[in-house]
């Protein structure tokens, strides 16, 4: 198969935001030099498209990077979209306004919306202990126009319509607290922030404590009403080897969030806060939770599924790795997990990276499992890594590749394109991948693009490219 490997010879633009007017694309080498046209702003972007023009984007936290030049710690990688796909010659690299040092963390978590409806998707970012942002979009990508979030850092985020009004509105968490802000447009706490009750923590001083990172939110339709939903998964340990979780549910009413509903999971059905994705498996309008099945250790189940209902989410549904056969053996579960619809039959797939060879002697690999009407299926997958043909580069032990997993469409072809991070690739600079999407219900080596840190014009900053990606 022919692969297009994408090359730049431009030196990255790296700006901190709110001192500079504007922050610009680099535009050179693949796609052309002109800038990206500016879109008509008729109703609000989707999520992740900065510059309006109807690509989806990829946005990556490299937290532990650091940007030559400069005083921060962490820095965020945004790759534009585009007729022929994700290009590295399209490209922003973002670093804190705070100018913070090695306790920034500069875009631990990601979220996306268009909160200022103003045709321009925006960027919500953490920066560990320091102040939350949103970045907002504009015609030439995220400008330097930022609002400090009142409620403080946070460790998650997400994104949706909660109150019925069409305006987004944001979930932030931290801790065992979960907060959130109504409408933040273009003033976040305006009207208001509100804290989410939590279920307390059973035994906030187990053996190795609080994670700092315990709740995760998720939002969708969950029980297929048309209405937003909230979800929240919260985690904690009951001994130093022992997770149990909790899912706290706050249906969508027309009117906002109704009362919450909490249901325990067991240590042997807990669902892992950091590995847990929403999304329709099954294409029956509801969406469901994916989430990793090892929150406890366990190396024989790839993922399991909980299927939305209109009572509320069913029992988990547990996928062995067994299912898969000789492709996967040798393998146990690793560090990523997305939910994505690559075909466009309204059937999420589901992709989750694992390790292979004996203590991970293999660099990793993604097994792809396709959605249909009962949910992702064993007979209909795909399990492929840096040793597989067509996919460009050398397996190496700990190279993580699928490190980082995201779905995005970013041909615009109505496709998901799976974005695969490996980022523990040439002594952690990293590397991105993005498969395209097809309508067989696979992703393709054809026309995959190859974009490592040389090409982004952050090689020697170890930016670990594709291990947070904002998914």
């Amino acid at each position: 198969m022919r692969i297009r490997t994408l090359t730049t010879s431009a030196a990255a633009v790296t700006v901190a935001l709110g001192t500079v007017a504007a922050v610009v694309v680099t535009q050179s080498g693949v796609e052309g030099s002109a800038a990206p046209v500016a879109a008509t702003a008729k109703k609000p972007a989707a999520p992740n498209d900065f510059n309006g023009d109807g690509y989806a984007d990829i946005a990556d936290g490299n937290l532990y990077g650091k940007v030559k030049g400069t005083r921060a710690a962490g820095f965020v990688t945004v790759v534009y979209g585009g007729p022929k796909g994700a290009s590295a010659a399209r490209r922003q690299i973002l670093t804190s306004p705070d100018g913070v040092k090695e306790t920034g963390l500069f875009g631990f978590a990601l979220a996306s919306a268009d909160f200022d409806r103003d045709g321009y998707a925006d960027l919500v970012v953490s920066q560990g202990k320091g102040p939350g942002r949103v970045l907002y979009g504009g015609a030439k990508g995220l400008t330097s126009r930022t609002v400090t979030l009142p409620a403080g850092s946070f460790r998650n985020a997400a994104t949706g319509d909660l109150d019925g009004n069409g305006v987004a509105d944001l979930v932030t968490t931290h801790g065992d607290d979960a907060r959130l802000y109504l409408n933040p447009g273009t003033r976040p706490g305006a009207p208001q922030v509100t804290t989410l009750p939590m279920p307390p923590n059973p035994d906030p001083g187990a053996p190795g404590g609080p994670d700092g990172n315990s709740i995760r939110p998720l939002i969708g339709d969950f029980n297929g009403d048309r209405r937003t939903d909230l979800a929240l998964v919260q985690s904690y340990n009951v001994a130093f080897d022992s997770t149990e979780s909790k899912l706290v549910v706050r249906l969508g009413t027309g009117k906002g969030l109704g009362p919450a509903k909490v249901t325990s999971q067991p240590s042997t059905e807990a669902i892992s806060s950091a590995l847990v994705r929403a999304g329709d498996v099954n294409g029956d309008g509801r969406t469901d939770l994916v989430h990793a099945a090892d929150a406890n250790g366990s190396d024989t189940k790839a993922f399991a599924v909980r299927l939305g209902t209109a009572s509320g989410f069913a029992k988990p549904h547990y996928v062995s790795l067994k299912s898969f056969g000789s492709a996967v053996k040798g393998a146990h579960t690793g560090y990523a997990l997305a939910v994505g619809d690559v075909d466009g039959d309204g059937r999420a797939e589901v992709a989750v990276n694992l390790n292979k060879g004996k203590g991970g002697t293999r660099g990793g690999v993604v097994l792809l499992v396709r959605g249909t009407r009962t949910g992702p299926s064993t007979k209909l997958f795909q399990v492929f890594g840096q040793d597989s043909k067509g996919v460009p580069g050398t397996d190496e032990k700990g190279d993580e590749f699928g490190g980082g997993l995201a779905f995005r469409d970013v041909n615009r072809d109505r496709r998901a394109d799976l974005v695969v991070g490996v980022p523990r690739e040439d002594k952690n600079e990293g590397r991105l991948y993005v498969f395209p999407g097809t309508a067989k219900g696979g992703v393709t080596t054809k026309g995959v693009a190859n974009i490592g840190a040389s090409a982004l014009g952050v090689a020697g900053s170890t930016a670990g490219l594709g291990g947070n990606l904002l998914f």
